[in-house]
């Protein structure tokens, strides 16, 4: 039995046999629970358990001590690295993905989001061990997460990094499991303010003259604002009255789906070939280069005209997804025009958005239907 009044120190540690238990520090501090250290003789790798109390930790030496003393646990050594913390995990995997990019199977800005994604992940268990991530460190994580106001969204997208890193670990062979992440954060969908046409109309006639034409189009297309931005002379087929959304000057759309032509209505064409061609961009900012953020001067419009909900110029692309299944329009050719990959149901989760009229409408139909039907049976 061990002694209650006994005070153990970081630095202390029980040489049980082969096997040693030592308290478990994290970022230089003691945290309460001990670890047991396994040799690399059985099984040919350092393995580390993680126990709540020093006295379970002892408990398991000393079971495992009797048990290598009777022959139980044969020597294996295999010639296999001892295990890397998440850290070196890290790096080695970056290095992957810019392999990636470099031959186009990745964008540089989806790197730059994961490295995003990974500074709050490296804070964590930057020094930790995959088989050391327990269920209570990332309970421990997800709450100082939330406590930073951050929400279950980014929370849930921060996982997904860090389950993808551990699953190509694996898959790399440079550990010899995943542990077990837990599920998800419940998550409460953002609803989105999809304005009237009525509204649309005001913010165009509230928009600076050069933005017009710029806003029109994401309103009529549903494109991007980046593909917008960047759409360039040589992709506008002025006979055909279509836009080519493809690589361009350095610049890559979102996703292989994202490469599409899109055709344009008679009046966007008409108003475009009225431009002047004075540079490669169709849209450029007033000093003829790219523009990369006009939301102040969005902002302005939609205050200008009357609007308190919070719009963008990405709302537009909702818009347009919304008035499409209104008309009638096939998610199939929705898909094809968003530039979503086909069958994916991200068309139909995040871009369609219905507002309360046509709700109403729809209760109000259904209703009407069911009295008629009432009325037949009572006929």
């Amino acid at each position: 039995m061990l002694s209650p009044r006994k005070d153990y120190t970081m630095s202390e540690s029980e040489k049980i046999g082969i096997f040693n238990v030592r308290p478990y520090v994290r970022n230089g501090q003691k945290s309460g629970q001990w670890v047991l250290d396994i040799p690399p003789m059985l099984g040919g790798r350092r393995k580390r358990r993680l126990f709540e109390s020093r006295e379970d930790a002892v408990n398991a030496a000393k079971a495992l001590d009797r048990a290598y003393r009777r022959g139980e646990l044969t020597p294996k050594p295999e010639p296999e690295k001892s295990e890397y913390v998440f850290s070196e995990l890290v790096d080695l995997w970056l290095q992957r993905e810019l392999d990636r990019v470099e031959t186009g199977k990745k964008k540089p800005i989806s790197v730059e989001t994961d490295r995003f994604r990974l500074k709050c992940l490296l804070e964590y268990f930057g020094n930790v061990e995959p088989s050391l991530i327990t269920e209570t460190r990332i309970h421990t994580f997800q709450k100082a997460r939330i406590k930073a106001g951050k929400s279950p969204i980014t929370i849930n997208s921060d996982m997904r990094v860090l389950r993808k890193i551990l699953n190509w670990s694996k898959r790399s062979k440079l550990i010899s499991e995943v542990p077990d992440l837990g599920d998800p954060l419940p998550e409460t969908r953002t609803t989105h303010y999809i304005p009237t046409p009525l509204e649309v109309e005001k913010i165009f006639e509230s928009l600076p003259s050069r933005l017009k034409l710029l806003i029109r189009l994401m309103f009529e297309t549903g494109c991007r604002p980046g593909e917008a931005y960047n759409l360039t002379w040589d992709c506008v087929n002025e006979v055909q009255g279509t836009i080519d959304i493809k690589p361009v000057d350095g610049w890559t759309p979102k996703t292989q789906s994202s490469i599409r032509t899109i055709p344009l209505s008679d009046y966007m064409i008409t108003e475009i070939r009225k431009l002047t061609k004075t540079g490669s961009l169709v849209f450029p900012n007033q000093r003829g280069g790219k523009i990369t953020d006009m939301r102040k001067a969005f902002q302005t419009a939609v205050k200008n005209a009357g609007i308190t909900q919070k719009i963008t110029p990405k709302t537009f692309r909702k818009v347009f997804a919304t008035m499409a299944v209104v008309m009638g329009v096939p998610e199939t050719v929705l898909q094809s025009i968003l530039g979503h990959a086909p069958g994916s149901t991200v068309t139909r989760e995040y871009y369609v958005h219905h507002d309360e009229k046509s709700k109403r409408d729809a209760v109000n139909l259904l209703s009407q239907m069911q009295q008629e039907c009432c009325k037949e049976d009572a006929a």
